[in-house]
């Protein structure tokens, strides 16, 4: 059974990357876009906040695995990858640490 619990990787204050749980309103609106989107862009607004939601594009990034559940959050000018898949984002997050330090 799969969990409708959403996980964000951020920056953290040591420069690298960590997953962490989102907050609701992040929680809501992926799984808004998994249940109703059609894999394009879709812009959410929250109270002040305006975000988007797309799929990640892995092979812009030169990834070759399978990462058709992990989605980017832009928000802020700010992008960050999300899923529902807290082991593929964990997994990812160290990648991406330890080839950018």
């Amino acid at each position: 059974m799969e969990s409708n619990l959403v996980y964000i990787m951020i920056d953290n204050e040591n420069l690298y990357r960590k997953v962490v749980a989102a907050q609701t309103y992040l929680q809501n609106a992926l799984n808004d876009y998994i249940d109703t989107s059609e894999n394009e862009e879709k812009i959410y607004t929250e109270n002040t906040n305006i975000f988007s939601i797309s799929l990640f594009n892995s092979k812009k990034f030169g990834l070759s695995g399978d990462y058709l559940d992990i989605y980017s959050f832009k928000e802020n000018n700010q992008l960050h990858l999300i899923s529902r898949n807290f082991k593929k984002l964990s997994n990812l997050c160290g990648f991406i640490n330890r080839v950018t330090t």
